[in-house]
């Protein structure tokens, strides 16, 4: 049974997360967690976010610039990964 679609990710992420807690015991994320905290344009991708095992992945992103010219358009993603307890595990940013 799936049950990914049933977890209210926003609530989690504003319950669970604390990415101030992040930086202070992963220190070589702080820029890429400082570029997220000041980025107020991308919103989480509920359908992105899943549990797989005892990893929790959550996803932020936006879109834009698609037209008739330009059917690619551009995106901008982060995607966390946390252990059971939320401790944050990684933290990537890509461009495209």
């Amino acid at each position: 049974m799936n049950i990914n679609k049933y977890i209210n990710w926003g609530e989690l992420w504003e319950e669970e997360i604390c990415l101030e807690t992040a930086k202070d015991y992963n220190p070589s994320l702080i820029e890429k967690i400082e570029r997220f905290q000041n980025d107020k344009e991308v919103e989480l991708i509920f359908d992105e976010c899943h549990i797989d095992d005892d990893r929790i992945y959550i996803f932020f992103g936006e879109t834009g610039g698609e037209n008739e010219s330009d059917t690619h358009g551009w995106s901008r993603d982060y995607s966390f990964v946390f252990d059971k307890d939320f401790m944050l595990l990684s933290l990537n940013y890509t461009q495209g």
